[in-house]
């Protein structure tokens, strides 16, 4: 048994002989039954069948865990992928049409949610749609540096980046998920997963989606990005491609770089893996120059109505129809300076045309930040480094996380919203720094006087810097709101909770912000799953936490997953998926 397990794994593979071969490669966490044949795989199975065959296979999860429901080929609709029990059927002809059916069966932690109280603004539900399982085991390795060690042991699995789109075409908001191992040692991990919208306020994940029943395995990415790349009207991804930078002792700091990962819409509302359309990546080939990247921006930067993009300090052209050429980057711009921490496609200029936002991670002179205007030329050869504000915990000691940009105080043009965060102490604290835009490209600093955050700012508050800043309208005001989601230090689950990872700001329509007190969120913890308990976590209740409109009612809804924690000599690693649907719309005047 292989010893990453995304999910509960049960393969049907039709082939044209005189029978067909079933294989069944269930995880640690559940079975699949065929009674009335007297089979039961527990592990790795396979079989022939004749060539008329009908099997009515039941999920039957283990003590402590649940059904969550089938995906793949069959039994994977809205309204039987809760049913338990599947019925195969095999007949010549459906064998003549040599095809490949795929039922997935998903199994996710029970919990006792009893005792937990909804607010009057949000609700738990949907919890188990989804989760997350490991049993890796890996080496000993150092994270941030060689002298800060983590002893070999468990892993953990949890998602990490979340992005939204319509990858089904039916008009409601899909969550894309890409879960995050112990890094620091060069192996294969899990491809995105996309866990589509049941209409009903729910989600169901759909290996389905993709074109060959599941995504293409990663030796590492990171940021999401989506829009309609081939201009079929459809919305297609792109990945940041992180690669891995070795933390073993042996061979430490030594990079393994990536593919970056491209899908693309194609028949049958199906997403197929097209990287080998990025100029360099042909025939499974990696991009001689390009190393990692931490970040990954979108947007037309030529100004010729489709959508481009950059990440580790490359920027890649579209020709229209997704596929990709390398692009020259602008004088100024200093990749042996610092490695690109975050950046930002936009039009800040107003001549139709996108501009390059650049912000390096810090190096000896400092946290460089670079914005490179249009200035109404679309040739990248002709744009010259402007430089930006310095960070909001200064210039030698800002980390700029991550970076979006939309108009916040409503004047026509787009303004900037970066997630920060501090150098030394490292990733302690978080800041969302507000650049306010003249509307010719002209960036002023009026982080004080537009929000008030020293409870996250604050070293000692137990927010990590680490973070996705979303702008959008939270609760359906007509204003742009700012969710930022931000990391925490370990929570015991005894309530002792300074910052559950989340943090709402919601605009006034000038532009000005009133914090939403994190006592209007729900959660649950480790203590209310059912079967081992563990009194610490490594993440705050509401860590990595993603924004979605689930039901198109009362304002965002909230995904966020629990985690339960193992001892770090061994065990196991487990996230469990869950949402918090809102119940009523947030007010600023409802929570002073």
């Amino acid at each position: 048994m292989a010893a990453t397990r995304k999910h509960l794994l049960f393969a049907l593979v039709l082939i044209v002989l005189s029978s067909c071969k079933l294989e069944f490669d269930p995880s640690d966490n559940g079975a699949i039954l065929e009674p009335n044949l007297g089979f039961e795989c527990t592990d790795f199975c396979t079989f022939d069948t004749p060539e008329d065959f009908a099997g009515n296979y039941v999920a039957t999860p283990a003590p402590n865990y649940r059904f969550s429901g089938w995906s793949g080929d069959a039994c994977n609709s809205p309204k039987r992928r809760l049913e338990t029990v599947c019925p195969v059927i095999v007949n010549p002809a459906l064998a003549a049409l040599d095809l490949t059916l795929r039922l997935e069966a998903e199994f996710t932690r029970k919990a006792n949610l009893s005792a937990i109280q909804n607010t009057p603004q949000f609700k738990i539900s949907n919890f188990g749609f989804g989760g997350f399982y490991t049993n890796e085991q890996p080496p000993q390795t150092c994270y941030p540096d060689i002298n800060s060690c983590y002893a070999p042991g468990t892993s953990w699995i949890h998602p990490h980046n979340y992005a939204t789109g319509d990858f089904n075409n039916d008009g409601r908001q899909d969550l894309l998920v890409q879960v995050f191992t112990r890094t620091g040692y060069v192996r294969i991990r899990p491809g995105p997963v996309v866990f589509l919208n049941d209409g009903q306020g729910g989600l169901y994940r759909s290996d389905d989606i993709f074109k060959n029943g599941q995504s293409e395995n990663t030796l590492g990415v990171s940021r999401f990005g989506v829009a309609d790349f081939n201009g079929d009207g459809k919305d297609d991804f792109v990945q940041g491609a992180y690669g891995q930078l070795s933390r073993e002792p042996h061979n430490y700091l030594e990079k393994f770089p990536a593919r970056i990962p491209l899908y693309l819409s194609g028949p049958g509302n199906r997403l197929y893996d097209a990287s080998g359309q990025i100029a360099g990546q042909e025939n499974g080939g990696l991009i001689p120059s390009f190393e990692f990247a931490h970040e990954l921006s979108i947007g037309d930067i030529d100004g010729d109505g489709d959508q481009d993009f950059f990440q580790g300090g490359h920027l890649f052209i579209n020709d229209g129809s997704g596929s990709f050429s390398l692009g020259q980057m602008p004088q100024g711009f200093e990749l042996g300076y610092s490695f690109v921490m975050s950046s930002l496609i936009d039009d800040y200029d107003g001549d139709g045309i996108g501009d390059l936002l650049v912000n390096y991670a810090k190096g000896a002179e400092g946290s460089l930040s670079r914005l490179f205007l249009s200035e109404g030329k679309a040739s990248m050869a002709s744009r010259t480094a402007k430089p930006m504000p310095e960070g909001y915990f200064g210039f030698m000691n800002t980390k700029h996380n991550h970076a979006s940009s939309a108009d916040i105080d409503g004047d026509g043009d787009l303004d900037i919203v970066i997630g920060q965060t501090r150098n030394d102490p490292y990733y302690a604290g978080r800041a969302v720094q507000i650049l306010i835009n003249d509307g010719t490209g002209n960036f002023a600093d009026q982080t004080d006087q537009r929000v008030s955050q020293a409870d996250v700012t604050d070293p000692e508050s137990g927010s990590w810097g680490e973070g996705y800043v979303h702008l959008l309208d939270v609760n359906g005001d007509g204003y742009i709101d700012i969710f930022d989601r931000n990391g925490t230090t370990p929570v015991l689950w005894d309530g002792q909770v300074r910052d559950h990872g989340v943090d709402i700001w919601l605009n006034d329509g000038s532009g000005r912000f009133t914090h939403v007190p994190q006592t209007v969120f729900p959660y649950v913890q480790p203590k209310d799953l059912m079967g081992p308990k563990y009194a610490l976590t490594r993440f705050g209740p509401l860590w990595e936490a993603a924004p979605i409109d689930l039901d198109g009612q009362a304002g965002i809804d909230i995904v966020t997953f629990v985690v339960t924690s193992t001892p770090p000599t061994g065990g196991f690693g487990e996230s469990t998926l869950y949402t918090l649907t809102s119940k009523k719309k947030l007010q600023a005047s409802d929570l002073q």
